[in-house]
């Protein structure tokens, strides 16, 4: 069967504020289910979105966010995969802004799947999409260090692989918006093809 991730949201909006101390982890994964003779189910990775607007103050100890697509194995073909979007960002009106204390990291990654069958197709791959942003004079602020990745990775199947496109991160400060990162910073979008398997027989 094919899955798809949902839709987590956190937001701190108009004069309110969230603090959470510890870890926040935020999984919206989509796993395709597999199949031993037929083909196996598509992943969509889900939407996750951490605000600040409007004058709203949010305070994280911790950050990790999976919106993460993988797709099911499968005999005469493998599942496709797409990563989901994920936001990050403090805008809007009034003052206000967001704090990630700690490290944070933030994964819209792909995954294809791999067909055994002989005459198997490999599955696609495509990257998901993630934003970080500070708009209209809000603030954005990590304590440690911030990883990001958008990358996505081709299945397998003894007839060939297939393409693989990589997602899109975007770090954006504007309208004098200020994003500060205390250590450092890996963004990434990468592509990786699939490859061929031997099929079992």
């Amino acid at each position: 069967g094919i899955g798809n991730g949902g839709t987590v949201t956190i937001q701190a909006s108009g004069a309110n504020s969230i603090g959470i101390g510890g870890i926040t982890t935020i999984n919206a994964l989509g796993e395709g289910g597999s199949s031993d003779s037929a083909i196996g189910g598509s992943g969509t990775g889900g939407s996750i979105d951490v605000l600040a607007s409007d004058g709203g103050n949010l305070t994280v100890h911790a950050l990790t966010a999976n919106a993460i697509g993988r797709g099911g194995n499968g005999g005469t073909g493998a599942g496709s995969a797409q990563g989901g979007s994920i936001m990050l960002a403090a805008y809007g009106v009034g003052g206000g802004g967001a704090t990630i204390a700690g490290q944070a990291s933030l994964v819209a990654d792909a995954f294809g799947a791999v067909a055994f069958s002989p005459g198997g197709v490999a599955a696609s791959a495509t990257g998901g999409t993630i934003f970080i942003s500070a708009r209209d004079e809000k603030f954005l602020t990590f304590g440690d260090a911030l990883a990001a990745s958008a990358s996505a990775t081709g299945g397998g199947g003894s007839a060939g692989s297939t393409a693989v496109t990589g997602g899109q991160v975007t770090l954006d400060a504007a309208s004098a918006g200020l994003v500060t990162v205390a250590l450092g910073t890996q963004l990434v979008a990468a592509g990786s093809g699939g490859f061929n398997v031997a099929p079992l027989v």
